[in-house]
């Protein structure tokens, strides 16, 4: 075609800025599309609240927020150390005292160049401009408030201004995973009203490579399964609680979710101090304590599939506590067991486990497979090769053609509705 065109071959996807009559064209004389999902605006969520805590002085103890008390991070007798938590989000600020150290400013968006990469920690183009990132990073691993005080935060910055273009979720998601590392998580804490079946279909190609994904339910009070990419079951649905163990008024909830976690007034890093906190609301604080959780546990088992971090994760969270649920969510609280079950490995990637009070079953990991047109490299070998990429020419010969898409359809087996 005429298209110019960018093949992110990890995720067998190809970002192309076409004309409607070219797009038509490609799906028309190639049987290999099946879908073309035009780029799209999706915004920047926005915390139920914030509130300002000021600066705490180092030199106090501080105690447990009552997030960490009640996911029982007493208890845990690992830190995260040697876990990469990647932000997809406004940015993270590396200096701030609760995260210094840790950071890493990997890629920013622009809207006129695309998706680059940070040149160093003191790239302007990398910084955060909002402070939701920054709150995330901090929710997951900061070292007063965190989850995994010990855990390394690699920064990919998707928003310009108050939006993210769908092309470029997809080209960070990409960099993730040509980077990927045993251990790694990922946390989107974007909503589920932003999404798209593209970046639903990247995220799925992530876990099968055996990366850990995290994602906020979304503040919308609505039915998580309207969301794409809340559907899969390798993908981790985070709805939120409050201190009285009740519903959070705001979260999305149902089936799709995968459990609960403390939401509601969640004290972290405030990008405009680098001493200063802040206490916001929201599904996005919620999906980043799983995260900080998740790196506990692959602290000593950084080869753990995706599934068995669920199934591990869901067999130590309290079942029945929650209060005010909608009808067909799942009663179940993130919490720190003292250890895994012992009836459980976690280093080959299979388990005896089960999920227990409500919710979605384990995965089927005998029949669910990744779309037949996903090609995902093993560790070895890098991102897995789907054709010919001529960018020179500007002609697409791959595996698969579609502008920002994936199709939903071969995800049947996967989906938590089934």
């Amino acid at each position: 075609s005429g298209c110019d065109c960018n093949a992110l071959r990890g995720l067998s996807i190809v970002v192309a800025n076409c004309t409607e009559t070219e797009v038509l064209g490609v799906i028309e004389s190639r049987a290999e599309v099946e879908l073309a999902e035009e780029d799209g605006d999706i915004a920047m969520p926005k915390p139920v609240r914030s509130v300002k805590a000021g600066r705490i002085p180092l030199s106090r103890t501080p105690e447990l927020t009552w997030n960490q008390k009640r996911i029982g991070l007493g208890a845990a007798n690992t830190t995260g150390r040697g876990v990469r938590i990647w932000v997809v989000d406004t940015g993270v600020s590396a200096t701030h005292e609760d995260l210094k150290g840790r950071v890493t400013l990997v890629g920013f968006a622009d809207l006129g160049v695309g998706f680059g990469l940070c040149s160093s920690n003191t790239d302007q183009r990398c910084f955060d401009e909002n402070g939701h990132g920054t709150h995330v990073a901090g929710s997951a691993a900061g070292t007063r408030y965190g989850v995994a005080p010990d855990a390394d935060i690699l920064s990919m910055k998707v928003f310009t201004g108050e939006t993210a273009k769908t092309a470029h979720i997809l080209e960070a998601l990409e960099h993730v995973l040509a980077e990927r590392r045993p251990g790694d998580i990922v946390n989107l804490s974007l909503g589920a009203f932003g999404e798209t079946p593209s970046v639903g279909a990247a995220l799925a190609a992530l876990t099968f490579a055996g990366v850990h994904v995290m994602v906020a339910a979304g503040n919308s009070a609505a039915d998580a399964c309207e969301g794409r990419y809340s559907r899969y079951r390798r993908i981790f649905v985070v709805g939120a609680s409050n201190q009285s163990d009740g519903r959070a008024f705001f979260t999305n909830f149902g089936p799709c979710l995968d459990l609960f976690a403390p939401g509601v007034n969640i004290l972290a890093a405030d990008y405009e101090d680098d001493m200063g906190y802040v206490s916001k609301s929201g599904t996005s604080m919620a999906a980043p304590i799983v995260a900080g959780a998740a790196a506990l546990y692959l602290e000593t088992n950084m080869t753990a599939e995706p599934e068995v971090v669920y199934e591990l994760l869901d067999a130590t969270a309290v079942k029945g506590q929650l209060k005010h649920l909608y009808p067909g969510s799942p009663n179940k609280l993130l919490y720190l067991g003292p250890k895994p079950p012992q009836n459980m490995s976690v280093a080959t990637g299979g388990s005896t486990g089960g999920s227990t009070g409500g919710g979605k079953p384990p995965a089927k990991k005998s029949t669910t497979r990744p779309p037949k047109n996903i090609s995902v490299a093993d560790s070895d070998s890098g991102a897995a090769d789907i054709g010919e990429f001529d960018r020179a020419s500007a002609s697409c010969e791959v595996g698969l053609i579609a502008l920002l898409a994936l199709p939903l359809s071969v995800w049947s087996s996967a989906d938590k509705r089934a």
